[in-house]
C-alpha cells in the first residue's frame, strides 16, 4: 500500500533481490483501494505506508481486523519517526520499516520473521480450538456412557493422553517463541514461564511461586504494578506498556534507571490480560492473569545511538555557524589593529626612550599584540584559518606543546607513543594550539599540580564503533588521549564544553572568554578529525582526540616511549 512512485519502485526492486521465494504483488494507491483489496483478497503479508493522501496508515491498521483482514501487516515510516513505529506497534503492525534505512537481506528476514509469528499464532489459535474441541466430545461421550464404567475409564485415559499431545504441542509452540510467556494466579504469583526467561539468567522452575514484580526495575515497579496485577474485566487489557527487567548478574542498577543501555538492562513491550472461570452457579471468579513480555532493547538502543548522532551533527551545524561569523569580525579587527599598531610604531619614533610616554606607548603596543593573538585563534576558529598540511608524526608535535606549557606552569606531564606510529597530515601550528588549549585547561583543573598522561596510538574501525564512535568513518586513526586528574567537569556542563562562549571560569581577558575548547574542536574537525571529552567530578577528565592517519607505517620514531617530564 504505497502511493509513491518512486518508493514503490524501489521496494519491488529490493524484493526482486529474494531469491529464496518467489512473489505475487498488488498494489493499492489509495486508502479506499487499500480498503477494498483488503476486504476481498487473500493475502500473506502486506506493507503499508504511514501517508496515504489524506488518510494515515494507522488509521488502516485500526480497521484491518474489522474488515477480516488477518496477515502481518509491517509499517514503513521515515526516518526518525519513532513515535509512530511504537504507535504502529500498539496497533497491531507485525513489525516496521524505516525507509531509505533497509535492504533486501533486512527485508527478507523481517518477511520470514513475521510470516514465521503469524503461522504460530496460527498454530497457537488452531491447537487451543482442537483441544477445546476434543473436551467437548470427550465430554459428551462421558455423559452418554456414564453408566458404562469401564468404557468411561478408557475415554478418560484417551482424552488425557489427548491433553498431553495438546499440551506438549503447545509447550513447543511457546518454546519457539522469543517473548517471555507468563502466567500468574490469583494473588499476582507466577504459575508458569516460558523457557525464554534463560536469555536473562533466570530459570523458569527458580521463578514459579515468586511475585513477578520483582523481576521488574526499581525505578518501573510502582508504575506498572497494577498493569501487571490488575484484575481486567471485559475488553479491559494492557498493550504496549514499556518496562525495565533486571538481567541477572548485570551490575547495580541506579535509581532511577539511567544506567539501562549502559548496563544493558533489557527493556520489554508488555501485553496483558486478566483470566476468568464461572463456577457452577454461574458466577464469574477472578483466577488470575497471562501475559507477553517483548523485548525491545535492539530497538532503544538504535534511538539511543541515533539521538547521539544527531547532536553530534548540530554541534558541527552550530560551530560552523558561529565560526563564519567570528571570521569575518576577526578579519575586519584585524585590519583595524595593524593600524593601530602601526601608529604606535610612527609615535615611539618621535618620543625619547625613557620617557613616560615612551613607557605608554610600548604598553599599548604589548596590549595591541595580545588583541592581534586573539583575533588570530578566532580567524583559526573560522573557516579562514584553514590549515596547510603536511605529512608527519604526531610525537614531536605533542611534546613540543607539553614543553610549551611547561614553560609557563609548573607542568607534570607523561608522554607515551608507539613504535610503529602512522604517519598524520596536520597544519603543525594549529595542533600545537590545540593540543595547548587542552592542557592549558588541564592544568587549571589541577589546582595541585598532578600529571597529566598524554597518550598516541594507532587505532583502526571497521563496523564494531560505539555510540559516540558512530559518526566517525572507517579507517586508521591515531588517537591521542590527554588525561588529567583535576576536578572533573559535571555532567550538566560536559555537553557543552566545545560551545563558543561556554565557560565555568571568571570571563575576562586574563580568565578567557570561553573561546579555547571550541577553536580546539574546530581546528581538529578541518583535519578531517574527532574529538570526545569524558570526566567525572573528582575524578578528573579524559580529552581524546582521533586524527586520520595516513596507510603505510613509517619507521620508528626515537621520541616512541615513555617519558616523565617535570
Amino acid at each position: 500500500m504505497e502511493d509513491d512512485e518512486d518508493d514503490f519502485v524501489l521496494f519491488k526492486h529490493l524484493i526482486s533481490k529474494i531469491k529464496a521465494s518467489r512473489f505475487e504483488m498488488e498494489r493499492a494507491k489509495t486508502y479506499e483501494s487499500a480498503m477494498e483489496q483488503m476486504s476481498r483478497g487473500d493475502f500473506d503479508i502486506c506493507f503499508l505506508d504511514y501517508r496515504l493522501g489524506a488518510h494515515t496508515g494507522l488509521e488502516i491498521l485500526e480497521q484491518a481486523s474489522s474488515i477480516g483482514f488477518d496477515a502481518p501487516i509491517i509499517f514503513l515510516t521515515g526516518y526518525g519517526d519513532y513515535a509512530t513505529d511504537v504507535q504502529a506497534m500498539k496497533s497491531g503492525a507485525s513489525d516496521y520499516l524505516i525507509k531509505g534505512e533497509f535492504d533486501g537481506a533486512l527485508l527478507e528476514r523481517v518477511i520470514r520473521y513475521s510470516l514465521s509469528r503469524d503461522r504460530l499464532k496460527h498454530d497457537l489459535r488452531k491447537a487451543y480450538d482442537q483441544l477445546e474441541t476434543r473436551v467437548e466430545e470427550r465430554t459428551r461421550q462421558l455423559a452418554e456412557a456414564n453408566n458404562e464404567l469401564l468404557k468411561e475409564n478408557n475415554i478418560r485415559r484417551t482424552v488425557e493422553k489427548e491433553l498431553k499431545e495438546s499440551k506438549r504441542l503447545l509447550d513447543g509452540i511457546i518454546s519457539a517463541v522469543p517473548d517471555i510467556v507468563y502466567r500468574l494466579d490469583e494473588n499476582g504469583k507466577v504459575t508458569f514461564l516460558s523457557e525464554a526467561v534463560r536469555e536473562y539468567g533466570y530459570s523458569p522452575a527458580e521463578l514459579i511461586g515468586g511475585f513477578l514484580s520483582n523481576l521488574v526495575h526499581p525505578a518501573d515497579r510502582k508504575r506498572i504494578y497494577y498493569h501487571i496485577h490488575e484484575r481486567r474485566t471485559g475488553v479491559r487489557s494492557t498493550r504496549g506498556v514499556e518496562l525495565k527487567l533486571l538481567r541477572r548478574n548485570a551490575s547495580k542498577p541506579t535509581p532511577d534507571g539511567d544506567s539501562l543501555l549502559r548496563n544493558k538492562e533489557p527493556v520489554f513491550l508488555l501485553s496483558a490480560q486478566g483470566l476468568y472461570e464461572t463456577d457452577e452457579l454461574g458466577t464469574r471468579m477472578f483466577i488470575g492473569s497471562q501475559g507477553i513480555l517483548r523485548d525491545i532493547t535492539p530497538l532503544k538502543q538504535e534511538e539511543e545511538a541515533r539521538r547521539k548522532l544527531q547532536a553530534q551533527l548540530r554541534q558541527a551545524e552550530k560551530l560552523e555557524t558561529i565560526g563564519t561569523l567570528s571570521g569575518g569580525i576577526a578579519h575586519d579587527y584585524n585590519n583595524l589593529l595593524s593600524a593601530v599598531l602601526g601608529n604606535i610604531n610612527l609615535a615611539r619614533i618621535g618620543v625619547e626612550t625613557g620617557s613616560k610616554i615612551y613607557s605608554y606607548l610600548v604598553a599599548a603596543e604589548a596590549a595591541t599584540l595580545q588583541a592581534a593573538e586573539l583575533t588570530r585563534k578566532f580567524i583559526t576558529f573560522s573557516k579562514g584559518g584553514s590549515p596547510v598540511k603536511r605529512e608527519q608524526k604526531l610525537s614531536p608535535v605533542l611534546k613540543k606543546a607539553c614543553e610549551s606549557i611547561a614553560s609557563e606552569f609548573p607542568l607534570n606531564y607523561e608522554l607515551s607513543f608507539p613504535e610503529d606510529q602512522l604517519t598524520v597530515e596536520i597544519d603543525e601550528k594549529q595542533i600545537v594550539i590545540a593540543i595547548e588549549g587542552i592542557l592549558q585547561n588541564a592544568v587549571e583543573a589541577m589546582p595541585e599540580w598532578g600529571t597529566i598522561e598524554v597518550k598516541a596510538e594507532n587505532i583502526s574501525f571497521s563496523n564494531d564503533r560505539s555510540d559516540k564512535l558512530l559518526a566517525m568513518k572507517k579507517g586508521k586513526y591515531v588517537k591521542v588521549s590527554i588525561q588529567d586528574h583535576g576536578r572533573g567537569i559535571s555532567k550538566a556542563s560536559l555537553p557543552h564544553i566545545f560551545d563558543p562562549y561556554f565557560t565555568t571560569k571568571e570571563m575576562g581577558a586574563r580568565k578567557g572568554l570561553g573561546m579555547g575548547l571550541s577553536i580546539v574542536h574546530s581546528i581538529i574537525e578541518k583535519h578531517g578529525g574527532y574529538i570526545f571529552a569524558e570526566s567525572e567530578v573528582g575524578e578528573g577528565t579524559t580529552f581524546e582526540i582521533y586524527i586520520p592517519a595516513k596507510s603505510q607505517v613509517r619507521e620508528p620514531d626515537p621520541l616512541s616511549s615513555v617519558m616523565k617530564m617535570p
